[in-house]
């Protein structure tokens, strides 16, 4: 809760202080930088974000489904190569590991309700602070779906397989952050769970 709100305050703040070279911004960050936002009112919808995934990018990947045998299709397709290849690259996730101090800090919190119950309410401020990037993340799951689903059809003649659930299932209601969305397994936290991490194998 105090680095949130740390990291909350007006500008200058960390990141666009002269001093440091990471850039933290808790509010919409996906939104803000595919808007070409560059200060002055927040965005207060995906339009001009939904604008630059459509038409400025080539593709637009959703990470959880990067080893599926779909996204694997689309990406050989794209980068010409064959995937079935011995040097075809290897698309896996993998969680890094970080320093021992910071393993052993997130071991403890992923095993320990308490915490998460402490930090609900920082947690549920900040799902309704970043709602615009929920829907557009929503969006570029559609987007990835679509045009992977499309590619298949073209190139083969069985069905497109499916691809793995997403870990926030409520997103594909109308507003990903309301109150039957923090019902949701996405924020099982919120019931004193431990969030799975189920996209970042160890």
């Amino acid at each position: 809760d105090g680095w949130v709100k740390t990291h909350s305050r007006p500008a200058p703040r960390r990141g666009n202080d002269g001093r440091h070279r990471l850039w933290l911004e808790l509010d919409n960050a996906y939104t803000k930088i595919f808007s070409a936002y560059d200060g002055g009112p927040p965005p207060t919808s995906t339009d001009a974000a939904v604008r630059t995934l459509v038409h400025d990018l080539d593709l637009v990947l959703v990470a959880e489904w990067l080893d599926a045998p779909l996204t694997v299709h689309l990406l050989a397709d794209a980068f010409c190569y064959d995937p079935r290849a011995r040097a075809a690259p290897a698309l896996a996730r993998f969680r890094r590991a970080r320093a021992k101090r910071l393993e052993a800090y997130r071991a403890s919190v992923y095993s320990n309700a308490s915490w998460w119950l402490a930090n609900r309410p920082a947690l549920a401020s900040l799902a309704q602070r970043n709602t615009l990037d929920l829907r557009l993340w929503q969006f570029a799951a559609r987007l990835h779906q679509a045009k992977a689903e499309a590619l298949w059809r073209r190139r083969r003649s069985s069905p497109p397989p499916q691809l793995p659930a997403l870990p926030c299932t409520t997103l594909h209601a109308a507003d990903p952050v309301s109150a039957a969305g923090l019902q949701s397994p996405c924020w099982s936290l919120f019931h004193a769970t431990p969030p799975e991490d189920r996209a970042l194998p160890e």
